[in-house]
């Protein structure tokens, strides 16, 4: 079997895989409900910030991971949240002092990055349409939600 035909199999058993725990993270932090407030945004992006500074740079150390062209660089978001704290009101102290998680899985291996980028990516689009809801908290894509 080449790469290129099982690639869409691979992704179809990971989305039916893992439907029930996107399903379950998407109650649990909240985003589409008309309850949704500044702080609880917060919270979560502070989370985020946390798990994305557990697991990027781990990412970039996998050797093999940076002969794949997946431009890493680019994928990289922990700058994205922080610029966001900032803009929901955090200083440099504030974001120096969020947690970096610990039961965030660190890559070791190609298969296992790539298992995370899957989910990192997936989280990415995911924030696309979340937006659209935190635009009656008054944030947007330059002040908040990059």
């Amino acid at each position: 079997m080449q790469i290129g035909t099982s690639v869409p199999l691979v992704l179809a058993r990971l989305r039916r895989a893992t439907e029930h725990d996107h399903a379950r993270i998407e109650a649990d932090l909240g985003f589409v409900e008309r309850s949704l407030t500044s702080a609880r945004y917060r919270r979560v992006l502070e989370a985020l910030h946390g798990y994305h500074a557990a697991v990027e740079e781990p990412l970039r150390a996998i050797p093999r991971v940076a002969s794949l062209a997946l431009d890493l660089e680019r994928r990289r978001k922990l700058a994205l949240i922080e610029r966001d704290l900032r803009a929901l009101g955090l200083d440099e102290s504030a974001l120096a002092e969020i947690p970096i998680a610990s039961g965030a899985p660190v890559p070791r291996a190609v298969g296992e990055a790539l298992g995370c980028l899957y989910v990192l990516e997936g989280a990415t689009l995911g924030g696309r349409i979340i937006s659209r809801h935190l635009a009656g908290l008054g944030v947007t894509p330059t002040a908040g939600a990059a």
